[in-house]
């Protein structure tokens, strides 16, 4: 019995295990066995990046997992070589709709289509990978670097080299946020977002 005397401590620890991981347990996508590779090309970085990438570790087997919607019309690589995950938000770890944090990973040489969105957003580099606005040409910020998006821009990224990871998340009122796999649902205008990118 535990110190409260009333709950045997085998129902405790079952409790316990349940909540220690997500509803329905964790989820990973093929194009995170290329996690590993990017997550110790970051940590090769002294400093922040290096940090950032530890502290994702320790919470990566417990996220879900998701391709983007509409990725099947993309084609079978692009299905199979990207994958998102919120760590904050609607479905994250900690349940929030005014914040919203999250990580994508993409295989080497893959590009994620143009897409555009009401929030703005800022992407921290995680690993290498190419930009583009609009019709602006692509260009690489560099590992620990931010790119910010503002609202509706046409916006992609490719990696030629290596697998590439990024963090996003977003700022705004207390709204209902859609499922931020889906980079073309329309979110609330005065949402922002922060992406990291590994």
């Amino acid at each position: 019995m535990n110190r409260c005397g009333w709950l045997p401590n085998e129902y405790l620890e079952r409790c316990g295990r349940h909540l220690a991981r997500p509803e329905g347990g964790a989820a990973r996508l093929p194009v995170c066995r290329h996690l590993p590779m990017a997550l110790e090309n970051a940590r090769a970085r002294q400093g922040a990046v290096g940090a950032l990438a530890d502290a994702f570790d320790v919470i990566e087997r417990q996220l879900h997992w998701k391709i983007r919607a509409g990725a099947e019309t993309q084609g079978e690589s692009f299905l199979n070589g990207h994958a998102n995950a919120t760590i904050v938000g609607s479905e994250g770890l900690e349940i929030r709709r005014d914040v919203w944090i999250g990580v994508s990973l993409m295989a080497s040489h893959m590009r994620y289509p143009d897409h555009r969105h009401p929030p703005e957003e800022i992407y921290i580099a995680l690993s290498s990978g190419e930009w583009r606005q609009a019709s602006k040409p692509w260009h690489e910020p560099g590992i620990g670097k931010l790119v910010y998006n503002p609202p509706n821009v046409v916006h992609a990224i490719c990696d030629r080299r290596t697998s590439c990871c990024r963090q996003r998340g977003s700022c705004g009122p207390d709204r209902p946020t859609p499922d931020p796999a889906d980079h073309t649902a329309v979110r609330p205008p005065s949402t922002n977002r922060l992406t990291p990118l590994m």
